[in-house]
Order: C-alpha cells, then structure tokens, then sequence
C-alpha cells in the first residue's frame, strides 16, 4: 500500500489547524453540518487511532505537536477541543437548548432562486448522520480526557459538554428514526417497472421474475413488519404484485410519528416524501454502524435511552442492507449490480448509484462473510468505476464523465412542503473519495492475498489521484478538493477548504490505518511452507541438543539457547504470520547448520 495513512493525517492536521485558526480565533465552516465534518478531522483520528490521542497531555507524541502548534501546546490542545466542541453544540441549538439538524449551505434551488426561511430551517438527514459521529467522538474525547484532569471547575465543564453530546446524540438517533421511509408499489406501475427492468438481467417473463424476486425478498419483507418506532403502521406487502425498497430519505417523513424518548426533544413536523434515496440511504447506514461497533460498546457511550432507540436503528440497517444486497446480487449469473450504471425507481441512472450500492453490498458482504468469489465481483466493479469516472483512465476532452466530479450529481429533494419555496436540491461530488473508501472496506475483507494486492493497488491509484487534487494555495491549501488540477477541462478553482470532501479523505486514511493494523493475508501454502520450516527447523535443533551441545563450550550453549528462543516465537506466530516464521526457521536452520560446520572442522564432537 503506498499510502502513508500516518504522514498523511498529520499533513492534514496541520493544513487544517492553518486553515481554521486565524490570529488564535477558529473560522467555523458555515452550517451545521459543515462545522462538524470540521471539527471530526480532528477528532476522528484522535479518538480512532492511539497514536493521535489529543485527549491526555502526557501521551501526546511530539510530532503531533509539531503539527498543531498552531493550536497550542499539549495542555492547551484539549481544552481548545473541549470549547470547540462546547460552542457547536450551542450554536447549533435553539434558544431553549434543541438541538437542530439544519444544513443551510448545503441546500440548492433547482428554479435558481434562494431557499425560503422555513426551508433553510428544516431538519436534514445528512445532518443527523454526521451528528452521530460527531457526538460519540465528543463523548469518547472528555471521558478519556476527564481522567487526566484534576481540575474541579474542568472537571465540571466536561460534565456539561457530555450532557449537551448526549442531548445532541438522542435527537439525531430519533431524526434517524423518523427519516426511514418504505416505498410500496405494484410491479405493474412506474416504479416497479423501472426496478424490474434493472434487476432483470436474464429476461425472465415479467411474472415469473416478479414472483421470483418476491421470494428473494421474503425475509427483508417480513421484518418490516416489525418497524414501527418512528416510522407508522407496518406496510402491507400481501399482494402478490407488490414490491418495495426502503431505506433514508433526505429528512424527516411526512407524518413521521413521534418517537418516545426518556428525554424531552424537539421533533419537528416531517416533509420529506417517505421515498428512499440511495445517498442518504448510504449516508445513514455509514453512521448507524458505528453505534454497534466494538469500540463504541466497549467504551459504553450510550445511556439506555440510547442504547434503545440504536436497537431500532440496528434494525433498520439489517433491514436496508438485505433488501439491497438481495437486489444487486438477484439472478444466477450476471448480478444486476454489476450492469452499470445503476437505475433508480425513478428512471435516473449514475455511476455515483452504482457505488452507492456497492458500498451496501461491502458491509452486506462483511456481515455474512462472504467468500473471496463475491467480494472479487464487487471488486471488479469499483475497478470499473474508477475507470469510467476517469479517475484511473484518461479523460476526454468534453467527456461527460467529469460531471461527477463538477459540478457533481443532482439529488431532488421531494418534499411535500405545504408553504412557499423553491424546489430543492442536493449537490454530491465526492466520487473519488467515497470509491477510496470503498476500496479499502472491500480490501479489509479479502482473505487471499493475491486479491487483497489487486484491491489495495486500485486504492493506491485512487489515492494518487486525490493527491493531486489539493488545493494549492491560500486558505485551503493541503486540503480538499480542486478537480481542476487533474481535469484541465474544469473550469473551476476553489481556495476556501470543502469540509465534506476533507473529512472523507480522512475517513480513508482511517481505514487505511485499520487495514494495515491487522494481521496479514496469507495463504495455505505459505502456511504449509512455513510449518515445514519449522518442522525441520525444530528436529535439528533436537538432534543438537541429543549430541550434547547444551553441555558443551559456551558458544555452542549460546547458539543453542538462541534458537530454543526463535523457535518458540516461530511456533507462537505461525497461525497469524506464517511468512514472519518461515523467517524465523530460516535463520535458526542457518545457525546451527554453521555451527555444525564448524564443528566437524574440530573433529566432529562438543
């Protein structure tokens, strides 16, 4: 892997205290969910990877400093933090202490003109998901920070901080409730048509597909019928023409009921249409996972309020994640996936749909431990991709697939908005950085080596093209994204950092941290070489120890004491590291075979 996740996040630690602290006053991003993908660039790494804790001033490595001297010293660095942290979540609170899930920048106009008021005020599905990151890191920085801290008066206000994290984490849990939708729709409409046209890759009759996929879908379909915390009555899927697809939409549903809490919190009046789309549906799942990873029930961040409504989330992403799978995988032969572009039920078809799908496939394929067969296919599909969106592949000059990189994919927002205002949109253009993350999801699942290698270069040259989308100079320079430097064609230039595209970039160098964390791929056949190795490896050693070396000249017990060490660290890493201890009997096999070289030049005895 040519990525230095370590060298890398520290040059973006650095760019991006130089880019948000000014004359020592920090330069927020501009809304809500800007400032928190901001603030996660640090406090992602420093939560997520021991050598970047920030949270205990004793620990902290002087490289990391070096890099944030900007923001201050050791001891000043987490306080900068926790005030950071405090000043969010009252700034994006109402007077009362609400919290609000707004994303004022990121909304567009599709006629032109300006949001109104009462739109620029709505709650936002993305601003929920990036909440959950974002409270869990707060939660997971003061705990461990309040046990280096001896002050009373910090002491107290880290209590406050968790309170606030807290009533911030429960109503984005319950915005996430409430944004789940469930389409229903006859095989015989619009939507049902344009899903059987997609998913039919072997042109089955329509009724004969129709019942087959109904039965592929049966176990997703029936355990809709136990979603019903935020979401309304259950569906009714009995007819036999009757298909569906579920997953987020862009805020809360229209007549989404209330969901009861142990804590009083503001649950506004829904207008999204209760119509999945595939990038909030990919947006919510990447956050919901977190709640039920390892680390976080480890840490046991979550109250039990919390940890009830993340059962009902928990829920939902199982759900989402079948139906999804199930799709993109329906038929014997050609998964439908694998026919890109990807078609929505609403007949718009993108390259950006079809890695929204794999990405559900990717954590479908992890929970289900899937075989190296399936997790090669969608490898070969994100191969595909970074082709197609010139990413690994040389662009054209008017190619329309640099549109995915500016300006970027479309997402309508549908609302049943009973008010004045425009119609919304939403702009997605991380294309490049999502397919990195991707890549490295995928990688961390291979168990052969020789795949692993194939999905690891396809990571390595997405990454060199990251690389050179830097912002070259002024305020954001180091940072993310100027898709002008790679496509000439682009006629745009951006000095200002995008927070959204940073952050993401980001969350790659996580994962590729994580990847390079675990044990290495190996092989059967290196695991059978290496026990050999150390088969015979071992039988040497016996036989020198038969013939009497342990009581003889000091040497020859020096020798000998050496390799009963080495042997045993050989045998105690051979499950895991197999190449480490073919090594390892190697140079014990050289030892003594020159060892006894030099014995028989004695004569042939100790």
């Amino acid at each position: 892997m040519r990525i230095q996740p370590r060298q890398n996040l520290l040059q973006i630690w650095q760019s991006v205290s130089q880019a948000s602290m000014t004359d020592g006053t920090w330069t927020w991003g501009g809304d809500a969910i800007s400032d928190a993908q901001q603030l996660l660039c640090l406090l992602a790494p420093s939560t997520e990877m021991q050598a970047f804790r920030l949270s205990n001033p004793d620990l902290t490595q002087d490289e990391v400093l070096g890099k944030l001297r900007v923001l201050g010293d050791a001891i000043e660095i987490p306080h900068l933090l926790v005030r950071l942290s405090s000043d969010y979540l009252r700034r994006y609170a109402a007077p009362d202490g609400t919290p609000e899930f707004t994303g004022n920048a990121q909304l567009r106009s599709a006629g032109g003109g300006e949001p109104s008021p009462g739109q620029r005020g709505m709650d936002l599905t993305e601003s929920y998901a990036v909440s959950v990151a974002l409270t869990l890191a707060i939660l997971d920085f003061a705990r461990d920070f309040r046990q280096a801290v001896r002050r009373t008066d910090l002491r107290s206000e880290l209590e406050v901080l968790s309170s606030l994290a807290s009533d911030r984490l429960t109503a984005a849990l319950v915005g996430l409730l409430r944004s789940y939708a469930v389409n229903v729709f006859n095989a015989d409409d619009e939507f049902g048509q344009n899903l059987c046209a997609m998913l039919n890759q072997h042109g089955e009759p329509d009724r004969l597909f129709v019942e087959g996929l109904r039965r592929a879908l049966v176990q997703p379909a029936a355990a809709l019928r136990d979603i019903t915390i935020g979401s309304g009555p259950p569906v009714d899927l009995t007819s036999t023409s009757m298909l569906f697809e579920c997953g987020w939409t862009w805020g809360v549903c229209h007549e989404a009921p209330e969901v009861e809490t142990w804590t009083s919190i503001r649950q506004p009046e829904g207008y999204a249409e209760p119509v999945p789309d595939l990038y909030f549906t990919a947006i919510a799942l990447d956050a919901i996972v977190v709640l039920f990873s390892e680390r976080i029930q480890l840490l046991g961040l979550l109250n039990d309020d919390q940890q009830r409504l993340a059962r009902a989330l928990q829920t939902r992403w199982e759900v989402t994640h079948s139906y999804w799978s199930t799709i993109a995988s329906h038929g014997r032969m050609r998964w439908p996936l694998e026919d890109v572009p990807w078609r929505t039920t609403d007949n718009v078809e993108s390259d950006y749909f079809t890695l929204l799908v794999a990405s559900t496939v990717t954590h479908d394929l992890r929970r289900s431990r899937a075989s190296d067969v399936d997790i090669a296919r969608v490898g070969r599909v994100l191969d595909d991709l970074a082709r197609r969106s010139r990413i690994t592949q040389r662009a054209t000059g008017d190619d329309p697939a640099l549109a995915l990189h500016s300006p970027g994919l479309t997402v309508p927002l549908e609302t049943l908005w009973p008010h004045d205002g425009p119609d919304l949109s939403w702009t997605v253009t991380d294309m490049a950085s999502r397919l990195l993350l991707e890549s490295l999801r995928l990688a961390g699942l291979v168990s052969e080596p020789g795949l692993r290698s194939e999905t690891l270069q396809l990571a390595d040259r997405i990454w060199d093209h990251l690389t050179e989308r830097r912002i070259a100079s002024g305020a954001g320079a180091g940072l993310w994204d100027q898709p002008g430097r790679v496509f000439p064609q682009l006629e745009v230039e951006f000095t200002g950092p995008s927070w959204a595209h940073t952050y993401r970039v980001v969350q790659c160098l996580i994962a590729a941290s994580q990847a390079i964390t675990g044990n290495p791929v190996t092989s059967p056949r290196l695991a059978d070489y290496a026990a050999d190795l150390l088969s015979e490896a071992e039988h040497v050693f016996d036989c020198e120890v038969l013939a009497g070396g342990s009581e003889g000249p000091a040497a020859a017990r020096q020798v000998l004491e050496a390799a009963r060490v080495t042997l045993r660290r050989a045998r105690d890493v051979l499950a895991y590291r197999p190449g480490t201890a073919a090594g390892l009997a190697i140079s014990v096999l050289r030892d003594l075979d020159g060892w006894a070289a030099a014995r028989e030049d004695l004569g042939g005895g100790y």
